[in-house]
């Protein structure tokens, strides 16, 4: 008697451990918020799996979008594995915003961040997302109400999370850190690089033009420049002799003539003829140089 109830013990508690099949069951639909901070307990469940099946799950889940079917991935793992369900959509919370609001060619959402600290959204294959925001259609930081709404089962689920709406431009970086000078700013000294900014109009971009300013802080290399970086330099000084072009439609001539003040880039300025005594208006173009339309 013993020695049967020896073998019927092994026979149902040995092969049941032995006989353990890994099991990782996923959220239908995953949305990704922050790929960086992404956990394999952030987007699903695992039953006798070893580490290394839960780190492979979580790195196709992180390298996919669109519909990913689980028979096509199972081979992958280092043991044999189930997967459940058999398809499991994934995307990111910025491809969904994006969608969603319609926004404009190179418009970006970035920074995106949930009040509770969430790095993806779960839901079953059911659920959808809805979204409430005033401005949505502007560029700025947002706080968005996200709704997860369940039709069959009539239920919804509400997150609060920030984001904001970038633009993607052009702007100029400094190419080593920059001090403060009262010499002019040398254009070879920075480079053109594409940033995302809710303010692209705070960007100075007109490399040619930096030789006439000077920086008002010191700029850290790769920061990107804007307008109150700089100041201009003064570019015609008074009392001193400045070239004056005179042109109209069908003549450009040149002379001298004495700034009676001093003039920056852009600037119109007071000047005398040193000759006729005439004072005359002209426009600061360049070091020492004045522009008169006629």
């Amino acid at each position: 008697m013993k020695i049967t109830l020896f073998f019927m013990f092994l026979f149902v508690v040995v092969p049941a451990n032995a006989a353990g099949i890994c099991h990782i069951k996923s959220s239908a639909k995953i949305v990704i918020v922050d790929g960086d901070r992404l956990s394999f307990n952030d987007i699903a469940t695992a039953e006798n799996c070893k580490d290394k099946s839960k780190i492979k799950f979580l790195e196709v889940i992180s390298s996919s979008n669109g519909t990913l079917r689980s028979s096509m991935v199972k081979k992958e793992f280092p043991e044999n594995i189930k997967i459940t369900p058999r398809r499991i959509q994934i995307s990111t919370m910025r491809q969904t915003l994006g969608n969603h609001f319609e926004t404009f060619n190179k418009w970006v959402w970035t920074d995106i961040k949930f009040l509770a600290g969430k790095s993806a959204i779960k839901m079953n294959q059911n659920e959808r997302l809805e979204f409430s925001c005033d401005f949505c259609k502007t560029l700025g930081s947002k706080s968005i109400n996200l709704i997860i709404v369940d039709p069959i089962k009539s239920s919804n689920r509400t997150e609060w999370f920030k984001a904001s709406l970038k633009v993607e431009t052009m702007a100029i970086v400094p190419k080593t850190d920059l001090q403060i000078s009262n010499d002019g700013i040398t254009p070879s000294q920075f480079e053109s690089t594409r940033v995302l900014t809710t303010k692209p109009e705070s960007y100075f971009t007109n490399k040619e033009k930096l030789v006439f300013y000077k920086l008002t802080r010191p700029l850290p290399k790769g920061e990107p420049l804007k307008f109150n970086h700089i100041t201009p330099s003064n570019l015609v000084r008074q009392g001193r002799a400045a070239t004056v072009i005179l042109k109209n439609k069908t003549m450009n001539l040149s002379g001298k003539a004495i700034p009676l003040g001093n003039g920056k880039f852009g600037e119109m300025i007071q000047l005398r003829n040193p000759r006729s005594k005439k004072v005359l208006v002209g426009k600061v173009v360049d070091y020492n140089k004045v522009v008169i339309e006629l």
